[in-house]
């Protein structure tokens, strides 16, 4: 379990003319984002497309620097760590899943890339695989599986490593009506067996609603 502490967090890209020859246009992408999230919590970052909620979650997560600002984890600073040294975990909004690989050597590649022997990931990942009830798709390959499934082999590599925080970024987009429904009460399960810390991207209120113990909404880049 982390806490997470944001402190004037500003990203501003630079755009390219079409020609390359004008100067680079700036486009304010966040503006002094300050936000705590404490250990356990379940936080969710709503608001319209654009308004910069995925470039925040890839600034926690160490994939995009941020202009200004600082990330905390448990009080320090985190800024100069590679995403693998930041103890989080990340579900994209598609599954990013390996094709040619099974569902459980997807589960236990981050496993095995952090040092853990073999048979203790294959504990992990059967223990995960239970949570999830997913023992039975282990032995799949992606294309082997519903986009749910797959969905759900995505959130269970994330969670095998037990992270100190989960940012999830819209995960759920592509679910139908029933199987959101269902994701939801899995998301819900694992947060509170896992007492994971949680940073959850969506705009959908529905998700926000079932889910948040914390309710955020991002505008043009800043906290309303």
């Amino acid at each position: 379990m982390t806490k997470l502490e944001l402190k004037n967090i500003s990203k501003i890209f630079d755009i390219k003319g079409r020609r390359g020859k004008e100067p680079p246009l700036k486009v304010q992408a966040l503006e002094n984002i300050c936000l705590r999230i404490e250990e356990r919590e379940f936080v969710v970052l709503t608001g319209a497309s654009g308004s910069g909620k995925s470039t925040l979650l890839r600034i926690v997560a160490g994939l995009e620097e941020q202009t200004k600002g600082q990330v905390l984890l448990d009080g320090r600073p985190a800024d100069r760590l590679a995403p693998g040294q930041r103890n989080l975990s990340f579900v994209f909004q598609e599954y990013a899943l390996y094709p040619q690989r099974t569902a459980f050597e997807n589960m236990a590649f981050p496993l095995l890339n952090l040092g853990v022997k073999k048979e203790r990931a294959r504990e992990m990942v059967m223990e995960t695989a239970g949570l999830l009830g997913i023992e039975y798709l282990l032995n799949r390959r992606p294309k082997q599986m519903s986009w749910g499934q797959r969905q759900r082999i995505a959130l269970g590599r994330a969670v095998c490593r037990r992270p100190g925080i989960l940012l999830l970024d819209e995960p759920l987009s592509g679910a139908d009506e029933a199987l959101r429904r269902e994701l939801i009460s899995v998301l819900k399960e694992l947060h509170r067996n896992l007492d994971l810390t949680c940073l959850y991207v969506t705009h959908n209120q529905q998700e926000a609603d079932a889910l948040g113990d914390r309710i955020l909404y991002l505008e043009e880049g800043k906290l309303a």
